[in-house]
């Protein structure tokens, strides 16, 4: 599953809806002494990363949920600033939420030394797309285009 998870973006409802409800069990329990991790969780935290960021974050997120992100993005950037150790289970529970790059911190995160798993998620997330975006200025055009359109997905 792990494999399945990381190659390409489910079109499976009932594995979908699965998903949707491990991303929000592991966020809403982050704190608890419930959540156990192992090299196993923290493998399908990475998959389940994965996945969201190949299907553009589209699982529903419910204010419970947001308001915990809210607060997990706020102590890991905090915790970043001073210094301080962080959880890599919950680098990999916000990953499953919001693409990493778009916090102001990506940089000091991906500094940092990390697991395979957290690595191969920051590699997806960060390291990935400035790559991407990098290449996309030194690629010519070979027509110009003038609509709205296409000057708005060009910018992106």
């Amino acid at each position: 599953m792990i494999k399945v998870l990381e190659a390409s973006p489910i079109v499976d409802r009932a594995l979908e809806l699965f998903l949707i409800g491990a991303r929000r069990h592991f966020l809403l329990h982050l704190d608890s002494s419930a959540l156990v991790t192992s090299g196993r969780v923290e493998r399908f935290l990475a998959a389940l990363a994965t996945q969201c960021f190949l299907n553009e974050f589209i699982f529903y997120e419910d204010a419970d949920e947001a308001q915990h992100l809210f607060w997990l993005e706020g102590r890991i950037r905090h915790l970043l600033e001073v210094g301080g150790t962080i959880s890599e289970t919950w680098v990999l529970i916000l990953a499953a939420y919001r693409p990493l790059l778009s916090f102001a911190w990506a940089d000091a995160l991906e500094r940092r030394d990390w697991s395979k798993c957290l690595s191969s998620v920051i590699e997806t997330q960060i390291k990935s797309p400035r790559m991407d975006k990098a290449f996309t200025t030194k690629i010519s055009r070979l027509t110009q285009s003038f609509d709205r359109v296409s000057g708005d997905v060009h910018n992106i």
